[in-house]
């Protein structure tokens, strides 16, 4: 598994975040192991689909994913450790989204003693792009929106925290 790095700006020195990636068949397979003190979730978000906007704003883990393509659209992918999931298919970071419903992807979560499990499942058919190379990050936000940490597997070196960006994506492989 690789460890996840920092962010500079974060607080939380005492998080470990890990990720194991591979590409199995039809399916890109994703798991997380989540260790941190406390786990912060909201009640209000649903388990049974994709559309819990603001999700971000709880711990999550989360993957961006692409086939590599020159329109760089990716699918942001997230679960929380309560098992609430989000989807968005990202045609401009910011500015250009769409709602999206995996369709034959599966991701779940599991609260741990020391913190949660996240696994991702990721068909083939439901990641973007016309490609048969595979290019994504993996990140996680941990803690209360006034002292969040950020983490990530190729982390921004910017001031302020910045998952979408395309360009720091990491291959994955080809299908």
């Amino acid at each position: 598994m690789k460890k996840l790095h920092a962010h500079a700006q974060n607080t939380d020195s005492s998080s470990e975040i890990y990720v194991d990636y591979k590409i199995q068949g039809e399916f890109v397979h994703v798991l997380f192991e989540v260790s941190t003190a406390e786990i912060n979730i909201n009640e209000k978000f649903s388990q049974e689909n994709f559309d819990n906007f603001g999700l971000w704003d709880f711990d999550v883990v989360e993957v961006f994913i692409q086939k590599e393509t020159k329109n760089n659209h990716y699918l942001e992918l997230q679960v929380s450790p309560a098992n609430q999931k989000f989807a968005l298919l990202i045609k401009k970071p910011r500015t250009e989204t769409e709602s999206y419903s995996p369709l034959k992807s599966k991701i779940s979560s599991t609260k741990t003693s020391s913190g949660f499990n996240a696994e991702f499942f990721i068909h083939i058919d439901d990641i973007p792009g016309n490609s048969e190379h595979i290019k994504a990050n993996f990140f996680c936000c941990l803690g209360p929106k006034e002292n969040r940490s950020y983490f990530a597997l190729n982390i921004n070196q910017e001031v302020t925290p910045d998952f979408h960006r395309p360009e720091l994506f990491i291959s994955l492989g080809s299908l």
